[in-house]
């Protein structure tokens, strides 16, 4: 582990210089399980992140809030998580509806931690002001000494995005729809796009047919009863009842 760390520093430093590795002491009050998650000392980064800074051109603006609707073209990430539109993206028009033209500002900041988890569970994702829940994790491959912390500083990036798009327009219009794929967590979502042999978007490190895809199968068949969903279990003795 010695020899991954100084690699892991200088590859999330040259992509978030604005954000520092930090050690703390297990927090009950983020999670009553997070010495269980993350061990004793917690080591983490923390950094402010602003997905649309003051200076976006509104042009490239709206072109980056269409490619979040649209879910499909990947957008550039630039330094600090900040969202930048892709100079080759395929997409020719980027039309939005006129309800998801944003009209309030899109320049929340939010101060953002990353914390390294006990292997095999993935980094876990925390908005700490403002408290945001982020509600699930990328199902792409990863392992920590390839991938780190990186490709879930990216992945933050563009799910903090999608929140301050969605925020405005819920607060414009009083309803909003989640920007690109629904709002991660919802049962039928998750079956749809979810993989059985790919992890689990609730970070565990388990494919998702040996955690939590028989829980949505089962809250997918309540909804279609018009029974009301139950929570998704995030519970450590959960995830040992998979293993």
């Amino acid at each position: 582990m010695r020899e991954f760390w100084p690699d892991e520093i200088r590859r999330v430093k040259a992509a978030y210089p604005a954000f520092e590795l930090r050690d703390r002491v297990a927090r009950p009050d983020f999670d009553p399980e997070d010495a269980e998650r993350c061990g004793i000392t917690v080591r983490t980064w923390r950094g402010k992140m602003q997905p649309f800074p003051a200076w976006l051109d509104r042009n490239e603006l709206l072109a980056i809030v269409s490619d979040l609707y649209d879910g499909g073209p990947a957008l550039r990430i630039d330094l600090n998580g900040t969202l930048r539109h892709d100079p080759v993206c395929p997409r020719r028009d980027h039309t939005l509806a006129a309800d998801l033209v944003p009209e309030g500002p899109l320049t929340a900041t939010y101060e953002m931690e990353i914390a390294y988890a006990v292997p095999p569970m993935r980094p876990i994702v925390r908005a700490l002001r403002p408290r945001v829940t982020i509600a699930n994790a990328p199902t792409d491959p990863w392992d920590l000494n390839t991938h780190g912390a990186l490709g879930y500083l990216d992945w933050t990036a563009y799910y903090m995005g999608k929140h301050t798009v969605w925020l405005e327009c819920l607060e414009r219009n009083g309803v909003a729809g989640w920007p690109g794929r629904s709002r991660p967590g919802d049962a039928d979502d998750e079956i749809k796009n979810s993989p059985p042999d790919a992890p689990c978007t609730c970070n565990s490190g388990i494919r998702y047919r040996d955690c939590h895809r028989t829980f949505d199968l089962e809250n997918s068949k309540r909804k279609r009863q018009g029974l009301q969903p139950l929570p998704r279990p995030i519970s450590m003795a959960f995830y040992r009842s998979r293993t």
